[in-house]
């Protein structure tokens, strides 16, 4: 389909904390979301615009686009209206967070119908595209000398974005750590170019390699070895692609029983801290299509347990 927008469209977040602005942030439209307002004008399809994304990624926006960097988070579409005080005119989309939401938002979307079943989210941990939070309250990691949950400080300085808590494996010099987690939210088929993302924060000093491994059993797994050349110390989102992951004995990735991390440190103690590891999905055919994205200026911490609204406007120059 050729687009034929005289202008681009121009799009705009703006966030309400108990009813008051406190962020606004520009958008791209990305290629294939001017392709799905054009189906929608055209009567090819029924939808646009049903649910707005929030994710923790900072990477600059590309009209390429076609999810978050990391997304944590989706919620519906609640209110649409067009507002014609302004000129252009504009389309609004408007969506409340439910206020047992915490997190750093980096980045937000707004894309076509797809993913969870919206009505079930109360946080993050809900959202069953996040293979894991690290959420002592939903995810019972194994705990040993070294490793404990850390407790996310959203109201000062957030070491972390993802919810209220995360999974910290401290290792001395030239050893290594493990945790387990043994009962998972089922993972589902994926093929070799779908994405495995996994964000975390290192400080101390840069591990020697950090490793994904999601297990049937002892015997069949796959591992996603991450090489300290692809970590850096703050906060990684590292991003691989399903047919990197290297297969022990016969595994299948939607029988996966347990995931693991496992930290190998370097010649100085290591400290990791898991925030989520990600699935997302470019081959399926229902994927919801990113519409916009933004990536805020200055990241906007969401603390939880106040009425939080997230509003969406497009304009076009038609």
């Amino acid at each position: 389909m050729k687009l034929n927008f005289p202008k681009s469209p121009r799009g705009e977040y703006i966030f309400y904390k108990n009813g008051i602005e406190v962020a606004r942030s520009k958008n791209i439209v990305t290629t294939l979301g001017k392709e799905a307002i054009l189906k929608y004008l055209s009567r090819e399809s029924y939808e646009y615009a049903s649910r707005l994304v929030l994710g923790c990624g900072s990477n600059t926006a590309s009209v390429a686009d076609e999810f978050l960097s990391l997304e944590m988070f989706a919620t519906s579409v609640n209110f649409k209206t067009l507002d014609y005080t302004k000129t252009p005119t504009q389309l609004v989309f408007r969506s409340t967070l439910p206020s047992t939401f915490n997190g750093v938002i980096y980045e937000s979307g707004i894309t076509t119908d797809g993913g969870s079943v919206l009505s079930d989210l109360n946080s993050v941990n809900d959202y069953q595209e996040l293979a894991a939070t690290f959420d002592p309250d939903y995810e019972s990691w194994s705990i040993s000398t070294g490793v404990e949950f850390h407790t996310n400080n959203l109201e000062g300085t957030p070491r972390l974005r993802v919810g209220k808590y995360g999974l910290q494996i401290t290792v001395p010099s030239s050893s290594t750590r493990q945790s387990t987690l043994d009962s998972i939210v089922p993972v589902l088929p994926y093929i070799s170019s779908d994405k495995i993302k996994v964000a975390l924060h290192i400080s101390g000093s840069i591990p020697n390699s950090i490793i994904i491994r999601l297990s049937n059993d002892g015997l069949n797994y796959y591992s996603l070895t991450i090489p300290s050349a692809n970590l850096s110390l703050g906060y990684n989102i590292v991003t691989y692609n399903i047919g990197q992951l290297v297969a022990t004995g016969s595994p299948e990735i939607s029988q996966t029983q347990s995931i693991s991390v496992i930290v190998n440190s370097s010649a100085s103690q290591s400290i990791v801290t898991m925030d989520a590891i990600k699935f997302d999905g470019l081959s399926d055919l229902e994927k919801p299509i990113l519409v916009s994205r933004s990536v805020l200026s200055t990241p906007l911490v969401v603390e939880g347990g106040y009425p939080f609204d997230i509003e969406y406007r497009l304009a076009f120059d038609i």
